[in-house]
């Protein structure tokens, strides 16, 4: 013999196991759109903190700046004249955020992606695993994040 309060259980149990099946994916979906909206900004590549860059070769402050959407997309600029540097990305694409981690995917199939880690308003370029592969080959390191980072503009 059942108790009497067995169908209500289970009816209760039915109900919590629905409302957690629809909730679940928002709430997925919401703490990613906030995570990007959380770092969406334009970053300027630099070497000191609260210093702009050093003077280009056309003498002019060398800018390259990485701008994050709410959207999760990206879009890079860089000075007409500028040495060639591994910090910011050229073009554009699309981003993702995993707790401290940022990951660029370009546009462009043949780039592969661009890794930085995230500290407040800092961040912090990472040698992608490609890069990592050309680096044990040629036994050359382009030094990516060893000297600069992207601070954000304000």
């Amino acid at each position: 013999m059942l108790p009497l309060h067995a169908p209500a259980r289970s009816t209760f149990a039915r109900l919590l196991r629905a409302l957690l099946a629809v909730a679940l994916p928002v709430l997925l979906l919401t703490s990613c759109a906030s995570e990007e909206a959380a770092v969406a900004g334009s970053y300027l590549r630099t070497f000191r903190e609260g210093v702009t860059p050093d003077l280009g070769l056309d003498g002019t402050v060398d800018r390259h700046v990485l701008t994050l959407g709410e959207d999760g997309t990206y879009t890079t600029s860089h000075p007409a004249m500028s040495l060639q540097q591994f910090d910011v990305p050229m073009g554009s694409g699309t981003y993702r955020v995993d707790g401290i981690n940022l990951m660029l995917r370009s546009s462009d199939a043949e780039e592969g992606p661009a890794l930085y880690t995230i500290s407040g308003d800092t961040l912090f370029p990472r040698t992608s695993n490609h890069q990592r592969m050309g680096e044990q080959v040629t036994g050359y390191s382009m030094g990516v994040g060893e000297k600069a980072y992207l601070l954000r503009m304000r």
